[in-house]
């Protein structure tokens, strides 16, 4: 019998392979097929020289990549090429080699394994212990400070290994080999209380007393992995308005934490693919259908959605063992429209007068991350709050991106640095309305840069010329000496949908949100383009109305709704029995409605808008619904809770000259109003309305053009009633369909539409 001929190859992975386990992987399909050679991580991905026989080869090929991978790997390339016949001693993983100008993945942060739970409840050095770790789990992205990914480079290098860890650090076939965070007991961070005598490693009396405060009705500032939260119990009312008071925010939902699936079962509807999410590595919030009744009202102030999120960390599980309550609200550890804080320091001087307690531990956070938070649309994920599990994962591109950055917009910001085909998002910075929120943005941008080894040599940024985004890019621009480019916000908007789906053919775009800097110098935000990453088309918009007082009617709901009003109606409109002018009248004054009015006749501080946040909010005061907004886009999304989803009727509308006529269906929402139709019911059949003339717009688009993909972006397609009513229709009319899934819909995605843009015009 002829003996097997052996082969040698070389396999070349990329994608998130480093830091989670792979070469081990790697390591245990090889010896168990019999299998010589190496692996090895590079710059660029992991490497591996095999030898064996072909059929030995397929099959550890197929396995490497199928059977067993670690859950937080994302293999997105494997190339397999013949060497040159070579004999290996067994398998070995050898160090690590640099190519200088290849590309790191870096694993974002992981919510603890069932593995190390278990550990926790059995291994003598981990018992209940707070920072238990594999190469399956735990912190990742929080830590890091430099590449490569190893232990020195990392906030755990003040941490010397003991022995036992040092023992599984090495053991290729220990989970946690070369686990950088590894700790226990003996030589790992622990957990502290501020201002109290109880010691550093007395982890279960820190459990129970911090369960006994919560229990009690208190608020404590909790440590976690990417900053701190607030956190209170979730079923009582008066801590929870407590909370409110003292954080100063007054409507804006609270997210939630449950211990189990099942817990969250008897809150909330829950879908297989929201199941699924909430029990993944990344374990974001997932906003989920409220069962009615089920929670404190204070919790999402009049919503039908509650966001929730289940523990991530061993402190969270040791947490629920002793509660008492099996809800906790975990609220972002800030101050309103300040970043997260991250130190006990700042803890110590930003929570006072609201954290009755402060439970911090001394591993440093070296870059903050928010929770990120989720909601699924039938089986498809849609990120609103890209950051923990998710970042820093590249978008993969075949665009020239390569020394690029761009700077988003001015709410919910974000930016993004391009290295070869990699875009590279940050995490959630926030809104860049104060120096605080500004400084971690110059901070994450100078971090990203060196991480990834960028230096831009074009920045792309939003043509709003009062951006702190804008000006940061143009100040950056003009220090290097290099271009920048200004990119309109809502081709922006659609561009991500484009760049983030790898489309090469146009697209009609529908950009729905609540403003934006337009190319005529108006405020867009309700626009139908055609055309793609080269040029856009502003096909069709809503007709402008003018908004008096300009942002100060994005927050009050009632001076849109009037200038509405006065568009449809004239000076007619005071003379109409609306609830909307007697609420003015008692609340604002009774001369209020006649200096709206002449600030509107007389065009006095009142932009125009096309915005389609605005109309949302017009049909939201005129309803009753809500007259301001408290937070951004409340009254839009409570108006999207208001909806009876029975109700198919809808309004007349028409579309003349380009232009989405909203005047008749201004005079049939206040003709039902004045019919004492339930404000459920105008609010489905106004939003049926949205969906219907959105789609015939669309197809009255193609009818000139003949392109039949659709992109849907902007903050309003973050409402489902919306998105599933569009992406229906239109596949029903024979339109492929895309929006955005692993990018926000909302202004956190307008920095990876604008580095796309960027690419086109820059080369």
């Amino acid at each position: 019998m002829q003996n097997a001929e052996y082969i040698n190859i070389r396999i070349h992975i990329e994608g998130l392979v480093q830091g989670i386990g792979f070469r081990p992987h790697v390591y245990r399909n090889a010896v168990s097929k019999g299998i010589s050679g190496t692996v090895e991580n590079s710059d660029n991905g992991v490497d591996i020289h095999a030898r064996g026989t072909e059929i030995k080869i397929k099959n550890f090929i197929h396995d490497v990549q199928y059977t067993g991978v670690p859950p937080a790997a994302i293999i997105q390339s494997v190339s397999v090429t013949s060497e040159a016949k070579c004999l290996y001693t067994g398998f070995k993983i050898v160090k690590s080699s640099l190519q200088s100008n290849s590309i790191t993945r870096i694993s974002p942060d992981m919510a603890v394994c069932d593995d190390c739970l278990e550990d926790m409840k059995k291994q003598p050095e981990r018992l209940n212990y707070p920072f238990i770790n594999c190469t399956n789990c735990g912190p990742r992205f929080s830590i890091i400070r430099d590449i490569p990914y190893d232990r020195e480079k990392t906030t755990m290098a003040e941490f010397t290994m003991c022995n036992t860890c040092r023992s599984e650090f090495i053991n290729i076939n220990d989970r946690r080999f070369h686990a950088q965070p590894i700790a226990c007991t003996r030589c790992g961070p622990a957990y502290f209380i501020n201002n109290m005598s109880i010691k550093n490693t007395d982890i279960d009396n820190i459990i129970r007393y911090s369960a006994g405060l919560i229990d009690s009705g208190r608020i404590i500032a909790l440590m976690g992995m990417g900053g701190y939260h607030l956190v209170c119990s979730g079923m009582d009312p008066d801590v929870i308005e407590t909370l409110r008071r003292r954080k100063r925010r007054e409507s804006k939902p609270f997210a939630l934490m449950m211990p189990d699936i099942d817990t969250i079962q008897r809150f909330a509807i829950l879908s297989e693919t929201e199941k699924k999410l909430l029990s993944s590595v990344q374990r974001p919030v997932v906003l989920l259908k409220q069962i009615p009744e089920s929670l404190p009202e204070q919790i999402n102030s009049g919503l039908d959605t509650i966001g929730v999120m289940l523990p991530y960390m061993p402190f969270h599980y040791l947490l629920f063992k002793e509660l008492q309550t099996e809800v906790l609200v975990m609220s972002s550890g800030n101050r309103s429209s300040e970043p997260i804080v991250i130190s006990h320091e700042k803890a110590v001087s930003q929570f006072e007068g609201i954290a009755d307690t402060i439970i911090s531990h001394n591993r440093r956070i070296h870059n903050r991350v928010d929770d990120s938070v989720v909601f699924a649309s039938e089986k498809t994920v849609h990120i609103i709050r890209r950051s923990r599990g998710w970042v820093p994962d590249p978008i993969l591109t075949d665009l020239p991106v390569d020394r690029l950055a761009s700077f988003g917009g001015e709410l919910k910001s974000t930016f993004a640095l391009g290295r070869k085909n990699h875009i590279i998002l940050s995490q959630h910075l926030g809104d860049l309305e104060n120096m605080e929120t500004m400084e971690f943005f110059q901070e994450s941008y100078s971090r990203f840069k060196r991480l990834f080894k960028v230096e831009p040599e074009l920045f792309v940024h939003d043509k709003h010329p009062d951006y702190l985004s804008t000006r940061s890019a143009l100040k950056i621009a003009a220090e290097t000496g290099y271009p920048a480019i200004g990119v309109q916000h809502h081709e922006a908007h659609i561009a991500s949908v484009i760049v983030e789906h790898g489309l090469k053919e146009p697209v009609i775009g529908v950009c729905y949100d609540g403003s934006g800097y337009g190319s005529d110098g108006t405020i867009w935000g309700g626009e139908i383009f055609s055309g793609g990453l080269e040029e856009f088309q502003r096909e069709i918009h809503l007709q402008p109305i003018k908004l008096p007082g300009g942002d100060t009617a994005s927050k009050h709901t009632w001076r849109t709704a009037l200038s509405y009003l006065y568009q449809t109606y004239g000076d007619g409109f005071k003379s109409l029995p609306l609830e909307i002018l007697e609420w003015i009248g008692k609340s604002e004054g009774p001369e209020r409605v006649n200096q709206i009015q002449f600030m509107l006749k007389n065009s006095i501080n009142s932009p125009l808008s096309s915005s389609m946040g605005r109309l949302f909010d017009c049909i939201s005061a005129l309803t009753g619904v809500c007259f301001e907004n408290r937070y951004e886009g409340e009254a839009p999304m409570l108006l999207e809770a208001a909806a009876k989803p029975e109700e198919h009727g809808h309004y007349p509308w028409n579309i003349t000259e380009n232009i989405i006529d909203t005047r008749e269906i201004i005079r049939a929402v206040v003709q039902d109003i004045l019919k004492k139709v339930h404000p459920g019911v105008i609010a489905a059949r106004f939003m049926n309305t949205v969906v219907q003339f959105s789609c015939e717009s669309v197809s009255l688009v193609k009818e000139r053009t003949g392109i039949k993909n659709a992109a849907l972006s902007g903050g309003v397609f973050q409402n489902r009633y919306i998105l599933e009513g569009c992406e229906s229709e239109l596949r029903r009319r024979g339109f492929h369909v895309y929006s955005n899934s692993l990018i926000p819909a909302n202004d956190g995605g307008l920095a990876l539409g604008q580095i796309g843009m960027g690419a086109v015009a820059g080369g």
